[in-house]
């Protein structure tokens, strides 16, 4: 029980630390075009207890062997989205590895995950606080920015993925 809350509490704080200066526009948004496919991560053999938070704009699971995560979509004069993954309380490479080859099969199309999983395969689990932005990798996806980031808080780990375009 103590888990679980520590987990949403941690999820929804690191959701206001990171967000991302275009997020916090103070335009009226349209959520639905975010570019990712709901059904497709509610029907991943990856996913358990894929759950709607805010219809439309932000949501909840837990990834078979990694860790809770919080999804939040965007569509305003950008559109994108950002995965928040709880690693848990082991630094443990082989739950990050995981993380790295589940997380752009849930993002993105097949061709664009292979492209996604190829630009992560050299970020290390040691912990970095600022975003690493793969400015490579959105070019070659036709996109503004894609960033990762993985912090450390209170022995749990947080591994932020995004990208947004437009």
């Amino acid at each position: 029980m103590i888990k679980a809350t520590l987990a949403v509490l941690m999820l929804t704080i690191s959701a206001s630390i990171f967000s991302p200066v275009w997020a916090a526009s103070s335009t009226a948004c349209v959520f639905e075009s975010s570019g990712v496919d709901l059904q497709k991560i509610k029907s991943s053999k990856h996913v358990i207890g894929f759950e709607e938070i805010e219809k439309k704009v932000r949501y909840t699971g837990n990834l078979k062997g990694v860790g809770g995560f919080y999804l939040e979509l965007f569509g305003c004069n950008h559109y994108g989205a950002r995965l928040t993954v709880l690693l848990g309380p082991d630094d443990d490479a082989k739950v990050f590895r995981r993380a790295l080859r589940v997380v752009p099969e849930l993002l993105f199309t097949k061709r664009d995950s292979l492209k996604v999983k190829k630009a992560l395969l050299d970020i290390q689990a040691d912990g970095f606080t600022t975003p690493l932005h793969l400015a490579d990798l959105a070019k070659e996806l036709g996109l503004t920015d894609v960033s990762v980031q993985v912090t450390e808080v209170e022995g749990m780990g947080l591994l932020v993925f995004q990208f947004y375009g437009g």
